[in-house]
């Protein structure tokens, strides 16, 4: 695959997350709540089988900060590999990358305000903010060790 249809698919993927995360931040509450209702029975019963007990807020709270976690991870991933095919300055990539997963964040936050039932949570901003750093600190390491094995300098 050419770099340009690289860039492209990875450009596509990075809207379509966007898109995917703001949504589900315009999203009322109860609908969200059901969302999440939906995914906590799905758990519940994995862990019924394996005869653990959990408590039922205890793990829609654990799945719903997971979900940022898991979106801003993937959104990282692809910032990433779009902003890899399409810069010159290798160096710059996780700057920005880490940069606009921030502002998604941010605004994803923001439009919760106006969302009902929804609130602007700083902390759901700081797990989507760990999730993207994962996953860009992940390439990092990655290039690393491939520069490191090629005998290229790092």
């Amino acid at each position: 695959m050419n770099d340009s249809n690289k860039s492209k698919i990875f450009l596509i993927l990075t809207i379509m997350m966007t898109i995917t995360i703001w949504f589900n931040s315009i999203l009322p509450a109860s609908v969200s709540s059901d969302q999440s209702g939906f995914i906590v029975g799905i758990a519940q019963s994995i862990f019924s089988f394996f005869r653990i007990e959990m408590n039922h807020d205890d793990l829609s709270l654990m799945i719903r900060k997971f979900a940022h976690f898991g979106q801003f991870f993937l959104l990282g991933i692809f910032w990433f590999q779009y902003l890899f095919s399409v810069l010159k300055n290798e160096k710059l990539v996780h700057w920005y990358a880490f940069l606009f997963c921030i502002l998604t964040a941010i605004i994803d936050e923001s439009i919760q305000l106006f969302s009902d039932g929804r609130a602007f949570q700083v902390t759901d901003i700081l797990i989507d903010i760990f999730g993207s750093l994962m996953a860009i600190s992940a390439f990092l390491f990655t290039r690393y060790l491939i520069k490191k094995s090629k005998g290229e300098p790092i």
